[in-house]
């Protein structure tokens, strides 16, 4: 699967951008980076805090019948993201935080927010 780059320097969030580049610009496939959210979001509406500096990005791709179901992304993506993590710190110091948070000395350093999307009959991730 290829994803196109988007690029940005401050955005309300990834995720939101996301959702319009499928539901207005029919992309079905892509990643959002920027450096900098205004309203991030985390899981159940919580706010995310985004400081500068820090690494913001959204991919979104169609599931179907092929794919994992959404249920088993929320659990397999967290597993996926620690393992690239503990190549770059001390895994001694690392931990997942079900359902989407990676902690590191205690401290969370990572947090997944997956949204499902429909439009024109189609799901996404």
């Amino acid at each position: 699967m290829n994803f196109e780059i988007f690029k940005f320097k401050s955005v309300s969030s990834t995720n939101d951008v996301a959702i319009s580049f499928i539901k207005e610009k029919n992309k079905l496939t892509g990643c959002i980076c920027s450096e900098l959210q205004t309203k991030g979001r985390g899981t159940y509406g919580k706010k995310w805090i985004s400081e500068k500096g820090n690494l913001f990005i959204t991919l979104f791709f169609p599931i179907d019948e092929k794919t994992p179901s959404f249920k088993e992304f929320s659990i397999v993506n967290p597993i996926i993201m620690l393992d690239i993590v503990k190549n770059y710190c001390d895994e001694k110091k690392l931990r997942l935080k079900f359902p989407n948070d990676i902690m590191y000395d205690g401290k969370k350093i990572c947090g997944l927010l997956q949204e499902h999307i429909v439009q024109n009959d189609k799901n996404f991730l």
